[in-house]
């Protein structure tokens, strides 16, 4: 019966592909226990050359800082669990080496600090910087776009009031004042004959003079009436 019970835990507790090859009718839980342990440390060394290789050249790039570092515990876990532990040390440096370049100025504080940081403490300065510069990005950005509609509301009365005054310049004609002297001559030529052409002191030529009527000859008769 306890036997049973065990077999059951272990059936349950593995995945069904692990389940479906270790599963043998009639094994006792000591078979199934061992069948279970070859298959996780079967060729365990060089499980660890190629998780060890993932964890030294494992890059920022694109990725957060929280994903980053959590791909990194990762294979520092699995590499534990193959008895290739690696050390805490050399986990903070793997995870400086690997850092985005934005990050640069952090290395050298994480690196120098005395007593010298674990990976959970590095991981939480960086998480700091990380929110700092998202924090910094989006201030820059609110100043950009102020400075841009700024400039644009600015610009738009000017516009419009040199246009309406160019638009008034080129409907209303310029108009040349008169003199106060064009003026006096102007009157006395219409009221004496003082101008130079006999009344017309404002410069307009004169009109031709019209024939007299001869006394009692009818124009439209051409006859001399008594």
């Amino acid at each position: 019966m306890r036997d049973q019970c065990i077999l059951s835990w272990l059936y349950n507790s593995v995945s069904k592909d692990v389940r479906a090859l270790v599963r043998v009718p009639r094994s006792t839980a000591y078979t199934i226990r061992n069948s279970i342990h070859e298959q996780f440390r079967d060729n365990e060394l060089h499980h660890a050359v190629y998780l060890e290789a993932e964890f030294c050249s494992l890059v920022q790039e694109d990725m957060d800082i929280a994903a980053y570092t959590g791909r990194l515990k990762q294979l520092a876990d699995a590499l534990r669990d193959l008895r290739q532990p690696v050390r805490e040390t050399s986990q903070v440096l793997n995870m400086l080496r690997g850092l985005n370049s934005k990050f640069r100025h952090a290395v050298p504080v994480i690196a120098t600090e005395n007593p010298p940081h674990t990976f959970l403490s590095a991981r939480s300065y960086l998480l700091l910087e990380e929110k700092y510069d998202h924090e910094h990005d989006k201030a820059a950005q609110h100043q950009a776009l102020v400075a841009t509609g700024g400039g644009t509301h600015g610009s738009a009365p000017s516009s419009q009031g040199d246009g309406g005054s160019s638009s008034s310049s080129r409907s209303t004609p310029p108009t040349t004042p008169r003199s106060d002297s064009n003026r006096g001559r102007g009157k006395k030529g219409r009221g004496g004959g003082n101008g130079p052409h006999g009344g017309y002191g404002s410069g307009q030529p004169p009109r031709a003079p019209g024939t007299a009527w001869t006394p009692g000859l009818n124009p439209w008769t051409s006859m001399v009436l008594a």
